[in-house]
C-alpha cells in the first residue's frame, strides 16, 4: 500500500507541479519574448531618437504600445 500510496503520491505531484510549470514556463515564455521585442525595440527607438536620427515622432507611439500591454 505505500507503494502504491507514494506512486499516487508521485504522479499527483507531477500534475500539480510540473503542469503549472510547464503552463508558466509557456507564459512567461511568450511573455518574455513580447517584453524583449517591446523592450529591445524601445531602446533601439530611444537610443536612435538620442543620437538624433529618429524624428520625436517615433517616441510619441510609446505610450500607444504601453496601453497595449
Amino acid at each position: 500500500m505505500n507503494t502504491l500510496c507514494s506512486d499516487n503520491l508521485i504522479s499527483i505531484l507531477l500534475v500539480f507541479i510540473i503542469l503549472p510549470v510547464l503552463l508558466l514556463f509557456w507564459y512567461c515564455y511568450g511573455t518574455v519574448l513580447v517584453l524583449f521585442w517591446y523592450c529591445s525595440g524601445t531602446v533601439l527607438v530611444l537610443f536612435w531618437y538620442c543620437s538624433g536620427t529618429v524624428q520625436p515622432i517615433s517616441c510619441e507611439h510609446m505610450p500607444h504600445e504601453l496601453s497595449v500591454l
